[in-house]
């Protein structure tokens, strides 16, 4: 499994510019359950943790850009948080 730290640097740089408790949310789209690690880590290493996460439906196996694919038509938001205080708590 290769490990991006250029991914890790974006994280990091996100993570730096958010206010105090408030959330990083955003959506991945795969469908090997393995392609979630190197996500994993990367936020990890960025000193983000994962608070939540929804599956929700993607397009659909019968739109033109994914049909015949095998692709996912699940995507998964990510709501992430950096591991200092949250506001209000």
């Amino acid at each position: 499994m290769i490990i991006s730290p250029g991914l890790a640097e974006v994280f990091k740089r996100m993570r730096v510019a958010l206010k105090p408790g408030r959330p990083l949310v955003f959506t991945y789209h795969h469908k090997a359950i393995e392609a979630y690690y190197p996500i994993a880590v990367a936020l990890l290493d960025a000193g983000l943790v994962c608070s939540a996460s929804f599956p929700c439906p993607a397009e659909m196996g019968a739109s033109i850009h994914i049909n015949g694919t095998a692709s996912s038509i699940v995507d998964t938001v990510f709501v992430c948080r950096s591991t200092g205080r949250i506001a209000g708590i």
